[in-house]
């Protein structure tokens, strides 16, 4: 303990028992003349009355305090006052000794050198530099006249290829289809533009199908439908592969209730494929047409999407002309 303390915690317990002390004689003459010969060599007179005892001793002793503090080093920062003596202070490791890295020995970096300068497009990883990920938001092309885009792709909208009187109807809505329908006749083998026939030809009667490109890639069930006008009017219908005689009066208004030529085609690409074709074919007839002269076909043709909705050639259907 440092003098200063001993001097401190003798004054506060003389302070608090000075007039116990006083009545009993604790406090001697020669006590009291001890410690004022400590402080300035003389032994004053011994008071007379209590509280000029307390006087006296406290001027004692707050000036052999001030003095004894006065002497006290000025330690550093770093340092605390030990025995009236500045000592370092340092936090041992909890091993009592100075704590080596886990390595034994000085430890480097974990690449063995410097930590590296990363680049601005690169970030330190394991001391490492890696390429940051580029983070791109894909934006739509824009396609140009008579393009549409359909799965991020801009294609060529066949509607431009068709004339207007080739557009389809939406059959329920009544509205105008962006799908456009052409007859094809192939006669002895070429392409035929009359719709005058001999039923003499040998020929291919079908309809080309370009589906609204927004229809492309859907599944959707073919429609084939044939009036003959004859001395006697016949209705048919093409119910899977054949064609039979079918009545409209028996439909009950609603798309499902249609017979269909064939069933889940996915629109736009080749049967039974994934390769895109943009077109559907529907055939209608291959052969001679004997025994039809002086009859008139018309022939409807269409699509019924997933939903019920059902495309078609209504308002300018498939007319033919059987001639000798």
């Amino acid at each position: 303990m440092s003098l200063l303390n001993k001097k401190l915690i003798f004054f506060v317990s003389f302070l608090s028992t000075t007039s116990i002390s006083y009545a009993s004689g604790l406090f001697s003459a020669n006590f009291f003349c001890t410690i004022a010969q400590q402080t300035n060599g003389k032994c004053p007179e011994l008071p007379t009355d209590e509280q000029s005892l307390i006087d006296t001793l406290s001027n004692l002793l707050l000036t052999e305090i001030k003095k004894v503090y006065d002497s006290l080093p000025t330690c550093a920062a770093d340092e605390k006052l030990e025995n009236n003596v500045c000592v370092k202070t340092t936090t041992p490791p909890t091993n009592g000794g100075t704590t080596p890295p886990t390595n034994g020995g000085t430890t480097p970096p974990t690449n063995g050198g410097t930590t590296p300068s990363c680049k601005t497009d690169e970030k330190l990883e394991n001391n490492i530099c890696v390429k940051i990920p580029q983070i791109t938001t894909q934006t739509s092309p824009a396609c140009g006249i008579g393009e549409t885009l359909v799965d991020g792709i801009c294609r060529t909208t066949r509607i431009q290829l068709c004339e207007e009187k080739n557009w389809g109807v939406d059959l329920f809505k009544q509205s105008r289809s962006q799908t456009c329908f052409n007859n094809v006749v192939i006669k002895n083998g070429n392409f035929y533009n009359e719709n005058v026939i001999s039923e003499k030809a040998s020929v291919e009667l079908s309809i080309q199908i370009l589906p609204d490109i927004s229809q492309i890639g859907m599944e959707a069930d073919t429609l084939l439908f044939a009036f003959r006008y004859a001395p006697n009017t016949e209705e048919w219908v093409k119910d899977g592969q054949s064609w039979r005689i079918w009545s409209s009066k028996d439909w009950k208004g609603t798309s499902l209730d249609l017979p269909s030529d064939s069933q889940r085609v996915k629109l736009g690409y080749v049967p039974n494929s994934n390769e895109p074709t943009y077109q559907l074919s529907i055939p209608i007839f291959s052969g001679e047409l004997k025994g039809s002269a002086g009859n008139y076909f018309v022939i409807y043709a269409g699509y019924r999407l997933m939903d019920g909705t059902v495309i078609c050639n209504c308002k300018n259907p498939f007319i033919l002309q059987i001639v000798n």
